[in-house]
């Protein structure tokens, strides 16, 4: 807006202002049975706080002016004087604090309006990174299938030196293999459609063992143990719930002490079943419990993104269950949940 705008602006609300201040001045005096400041205050005030500390000086003015025309003209009495002196000197004052106030209100929406403007942006960015991620991690799972299958098919007519370096091209063509798919249902958990499952009829005790003897030919010299209590029929998704346990029992590995066995206990009981994972080593501290399944925490399993935990929580989640940590004692135990879900008991 020009500035001779503003000040046209300024100097209407500075005349509304003084003017509405006298006709209730006006209106007033028969009851107060006097003529009083007060509704003048009031309209410096209000003008102020609109346009600023001149509106207000303004207004001050044309009220002290109307004042003196309506009720002390033609002749200025000494304790009346006295009462306009008072009046310019308290709305000054009153002008100047108002000024403040609106200035700190602009300055306050200023902020929120860039605070607001910061987090759109910060929203948009990650959503921009979140799909790029999904994007580049789905365009890179082909050509790594296609090493890891390569490696596969030449390490079966290959020099046995050959054959170990194929082995190290398969092992982490795979690594990168589970880093990526991490990473793709870390962005379909974040893009808000959560990760996909199908439950079908399944047995919790049977996926754990399966999901235990892969883990052990990456662990060959550590002891797992696995406890299956009760009616462990339930739907499920057994390729999901095998991702859960193979992450929760390399992550006990990883942090657990060597020479202590890493505790696997399936209990069926009532409706829902309790998938237990527990380890030795180091007691974690209460306060650091519910950030373990935070996305990229440093506490994770090796060897990947940080994002083994995380993935266990929004699985569990996926099929209506929790995911829980408790630690004392120098003995971490993971707890998941999961619903039997309808006529899931006894599956086979």
């Amino acid at each position: 807006m020009a500035a001779p705008d503003r000040r046209l602006r300024a100097a209407a609300a500075a005349a509304l202002w003084a003017a509405a201040g006298l006709l209730v001045t006006a209106l007033s005096t028969p009851l107060l049975e006097a003529p009083f400041f007060m509704f003048q205050f009031a309209a410096v005030v209000g003008a102020a706080l609109q346009g600023g500390f001149g509106c207000g000086l303004l207004t001050m003015a044309l009220s002290g002016l109307g004042f003196f025309a309506l009720y002390f003209a033609p002749v200025l009495e000494p304790f009346e004087a006295f009462r306009l002196v008072a009046f310019l000197l308290v709305s000054t004052g009153f002008a100047w604090l108002a000024a403040r106030m609106r200035r700190a209100l602009a300055v306050a929406e200023a902020a929120k309006a860039r605070a607001e403007a910061a987090e759109a942006e910060a929203r948009a960015i990650g959503a921009q990174q979140e799909r790029l991620v999904a994007v580049v991690s789905h365009d890179l799972r082909s050509p790594l299938s296609a090493i890891s299958v390569t490696a596969q098919t030449l390490g079966r007519d290959a020099l046995e030196r050959q054959v170990k370096g194929l082995a190290r091209i398969d092992a982490s063509a795979r690594r990168m293999q589970a880093m990526i798919s991490d990473l793709l249902d870390f962005a379909s958990a974040r893009q808000g459609s959560g990760l996909p499952v199908r439950p079908q009829a399944a047995r919790l005790g049977p996926i754990c063992s399966a999901a235990i003897e892969e883990v052990r030919s990456a662990w060959p010299t550590r002891a797992i143990a696995l406890e299956v209590a009760g009616d462990d029929g339930a739907r499920l998704d057994p390729a999901r719930v095998e991702q859960v346990v193979s992450n929760l029992v390399v992550n006990a590995l990883a942090h657990g002490a060597a020479e202590a066995p890493v505790k696997v206990r399936v209990a069926g009981d009532g409706d829902a079943l309790r998938l237990e994972v527990s380890s030795q080593g180091a007691t974690i501290p209460p306060h650091r419990l519910p950030a373990l399944f935070d996305p990229f925490h440093p506490s994770d399993a090796p060897g990947g993104v940080g994002l083994g935990l995380f993935i266990v929580d929004q699985i569990a989640r996926a099929h209506g269950g929790s995911a829980a940590a408790r630690s004392s004692d120098g003995q971490t135990t993971f707890t998941v949940v999961f619903p039997r879900g309808p006529a899931a008991s006894g599956a086979t």
